[in-house]
């Protein structure tokens, strides 16, 4: 038997399922916000490597101020407990953004290497001074503030 894998009559399941699986129940009856573990555990089974905030999710357990459920995927393109699990992780999102601790973090314009000072989704004082927009996850054009030498 491998760490991630058991074979399981015929289907090949996660050993992690049956924990998802309760813990999403629970969320379904009472509202209770899904663990940090589950909710890694659901986000690396729908992680994509074309979107960065699922890969922070589901490797390093980390929720970014913009992060939304759409880098996992929609809930209503799907039945069942992967439903479930899309929705619970949603409120698992949510939860980890309104409760963000302040403090010293990357700067959210994604192309400085500066330090903000603030909860997720801070700008240093440069970006804001230029008005770096940190929704462009991609920021195409750059982030044009001046750098600190």
């Amino acid at each position: 038997m491998k760490l991630w894998t058991v074979y399981d009559g015929g289907a090949l399941r996660h050993p992690g399922e049956a924990i998802v699986s309760a813990t999403v129940s629970r969320w379904e009856l009472t509202g209770e916000v899904i663990s940090d573990r589950v909710a890694q555990e659901i986000a690396s089974w729908f992680h994509s490597p074309r979107e960065p905030y699922s890969t922070v999710l589901s490797t390093q357990g980390k929720v970014d101020h913009y992060m939304t459920l759409d880098a996992f995927g929609d809930p209503e393109q799907f039945e069942g407990f992967d439903r479930a699990c899309l929705l619970a992780l949603g409120a698992y999102i949510a939860d980890r953004k309104s409760t963000a601790e302040s403090g010293y973090r990357p700067c959210a314009c994604h192309t400085c290497m500066s330090v903000a000072i603030g909860s997720n989704g801070a700008l240093c004082s440069g970006c804001e001074e230029w008005g770096c927009d940190p929704a462009d996850d991609r920021n195409v054009n750059g982030c044009e503030a001046p750098r600190d030498e």
